[in-house]
């Protein structure tokens, strides 16, 4: 889990995933739904899904306010966003702060697929 702590001493060391295997466990997707601008909401996702759509991406969010703002953070993810009928799903950050992307990429509450 991602609460646990790694021994990364007793792990093998780790050879870097080709694209094709990181494309692969998303589930190969062929029709994808392009990254919308504040259009890409839950519903709408779902709707494309239902149409043929096998990858979606959320709505721009601004991880420094993802960060700190717990308003911000629920009005980003809808209750059901990155469920079973939501995924694969590419949660995507934007800031200019690089502490403030990595901090809102390890979010602990972020429907993790991968």
């Amino acid at each position: 889990m991602a609460d646990e702590p790694r021994d990364d001493a007793a792990a093998p060391p780790r050879k870097r995933a080709r694209q094709g295997d990181f494309w692969s466990t998303l589930g190969s997707p062929r029709k994808t739904l392009a990254p919308l601008v504040d259009q890409s909401e839950l519903a709408f996702r779902l709707l494309c899904r239902r149409r043929g759509a096998e990858l979606c991406s959320t709505p721009m969010i601004d991880a420094a306010k993802f960060v700190v703002d717990p308003t911000y953070r629920a009005a980003a993810l809808e209750p059901d966003a990155g469920g079973p009928g939501d995924r694969p799903l590419i949660i995507q950050f934007q800031g200019r702060d690089a502490a403030a992307l990595v901090a809102a990429r390890g979010w602990r509450a972020l429907p993790l697929y991968v």
